[in-house]
């Protein structure tokens, strides 16, 4: 659903009818090369249909995912402290060196 403020600016709240979602599960896995003109998202939903694509997709939830979790939930960093995209940026970048510090520090297994 989406707002309006007296200065005609939309408010994008977030809700299932705001959504460009669509169903990967229901479109066929694509073959061949992709069409022209097709926009970097719809490629990427391409590839992602692949067997391959969602491979590498599961992937992220056992190698990725873990790491933002790690950060948000167990070392209690859920904001940026700084503001503006510069800044905030810098700060991410030190939130993942102590991330890689603390991984380092572990004792290897296997």
């Amino acid at each position: 659903m989406t707002g309006s403020r007296s200065t005609g600016v939309k408010i994008a709240r977030g809700d299932e009818e705001d959504c460009d979602h669509r169903e990967a599960a229901d479109l066929p896995t694509p073959r061949g090369r992709p069409p022209e003109g097709v926009t970097l998202r719809d490629r990427k939903e391409r590839v992602l249909r692949t067997k391959r694509g969602k491979a590498l997709y599961a992937k992220r939830r056992e190698s990725i995912e873990p790491t933002f979790s790690q950060i948000k939930d167990g070392r209690r960093i859920d904001r940026f402290l700084l503001r503006g995209n510069e800044k905030a940026h810098v700060e991410w970048k030190v939130m993942a060196l102590g991330q890689n510090t603390l991984k380092m520090q572990r004792p290897q297994t296997g």
